[in-house]
């Protein structure tokens, strides 16, 4: 797999699983590639590529970006809209639409009721559409809880599930690990077929094998 920043030509070749260093001492070049990976990311401009056997890949469809414990949260468009797929498709796979479908009659029921009533004239939508009834409801992921680590763990575990990304670039988080959390993850990574890639301005304080590329402060590539 290989990842590259195209104005300065910068290739990383990196595993498809498993924890990945890629450490910019340059500060300008370092702003600059986050920069350009976010705009990336929200589909603004291309300066970085990757692929997979020749194959190039867009990165908002196959990554997901983190800079911090704020971002790993499920309240967010995409996720929800597909945990509401999934969920329905749970509800017809385990025969629950029948129960649903029963208690959306009383609720017409009553609401029938109500217009018969009501000084008013009123109507209602009387369909049945199961990812609305679910919103009714504010069916919806709980956020991870625990220290960065488990958190981090949660979130990638389910977007995968959910969305089939299996690569997630961190960006200057690794203030957020102590020694023993880069020997967690990468066992759980490497079990997972999950592909971490760190992006920082200082290398991993750890005893690990990791895949370490370093850009240094005259711009040299040190692997």
């Amino acid at each position: 797999m290989k990842f590259s920043y195209k104005p300065y030509n910068i290739i990383f070749e990196l595993n498809k699983t498993g924890l990945h260093s890629l450490v910019v001492e340059e500060s300008h070049l370092y702003t600059d590639m986050v920069k350009d990976l976010y705009r990336q990311m929200n589909r603004i401009e291309e300066s970085w590529m990757l692929s997979i056997n020749g194959t190039e890949l867009r990165l908002d469809k196959g990554c997901d970006l983190i800079f911090s414990p704020i971002d790993l949260t499920f309240d967010k468009k995409r996720l929800q809209k597909r945990l509401l797929e999934n969920m329905v498709e749970e509800i017809e796979a385990e025969g629950i639409s029948a129960d649903i479908a029963s208690a959306h009659a009383e609720t017409i029921s009553a609401l029938d009721r109500l217009k018969q009533g009501s000084a008013f004239t009123i109507e209602f939508d009387t369909d049945l559409v199961l990812e609305d009834y679910l919103k009714w409801h504010h069916v919806r992921l709980r956020d991870p809880e625990g220290g960065f680590l488990e958190q981090l763990i949660e979130y990638m575990g389910t977007v995968r599930d959910l969305t089939g990304k299996s690569i997630y670039i961190l960006i200057g988080c690794t203030d957020y690990f102590c020694r023993e959390d880069y020997e967690h993850l990468e066992k759980w990574v490497q079990y997972q077929q999950i592909c971490v890639i760190f992006l920082s301005g200082r290398q991993i304080e750890s005893d690990i094998r990791v895949n370490e590329y370093i850009i240094d402060s005259d711009l040299c590539e040190i692997h």
